[in-house]
């Protein structure tokens, strides 16, 4: 077989890093960006989503695309939500807009529900010891949602982990700060 690298963010790093863990072998490179390691750690703002589970499990699907048109037309109350993901998604307007028009869209709340659901009880600190793999964890200081000591559970479960903490920004460090993440991604790459 061949090996291959391997990069997620989010839910994304959480099941690249389960993978890398159950296959070793196979792992050749690891990125990981601001990943949920343990899930019930997360940021308590990030529970918001829970009225939508409980909907979602009865069936109920919202149209939230007036959400997305609130958040345009007064974004001094629309955007508020969005300093979960956003250190200040004022200066990051467009970013955060774009997202909040991705995760409005019908279903897509519902979805994210879900799979909120799934990350928050997943935790893959136990399996650390079993990357073989040199691995980057990425990590925007200001992340709300997954807070920066999970940065530090990475960094001591895996064998050969570095990081690169971002300075003022949040859960987003290739929207938020593209050049630096680029840099960092392609100095892991090249060394």
């Amino acid at each position: 077989y061949e090996r291959f690298g391997v990069m997620g963010h989010s839910m994304g790093g959480q099941i690249a890093l389960t993978l890398s863990a159950s296959f070793p072998g196979m792992v050749s490179r690891l990125i990981v960006v601001d990943p949920a390691v343990d899930g019930k750690r997360l940021h308590p703002a990030s529970y918001m989503l829970a009225p939508f589970m409980q909907a979602a499990r009865r069936g109920i699907e919202f149209p939230w695309r007036w959400s997305y048109a609130l958040i345009n037309a007064w974004p001094a109350l629309g955007l508020q939500f969005f300093r979960v993901y956003f250190p200040n998604p004022f200066r990051q307007r467009k970013a955060a807009l774009y997202w909040a028009g991705q995760i409005t869209a019908d279903g897509q709340l519902n979805a994210c529900a879900w799979a909120h659901k799934a990350i928050s009880v997943w935790d893959v600190t136990p399996l650390l010891k079993n990357i073989a793999a040199p691995t980057l964890a990425i990590w925007g200081v200001k992340d709300w949602c997954v807070q920066l000591a999970q940065c530090d559970l990475l960094e001591n479960g895996i064998p050969d982990c570095r990081s690169v903490r971002i300075p003022g920004v949040g859960h987003f460090p290739m929207i938020e700060a593209f050049e630096t993440y680029l840099a960092a991604v392609e100095n892991f790459l090249e060394g």
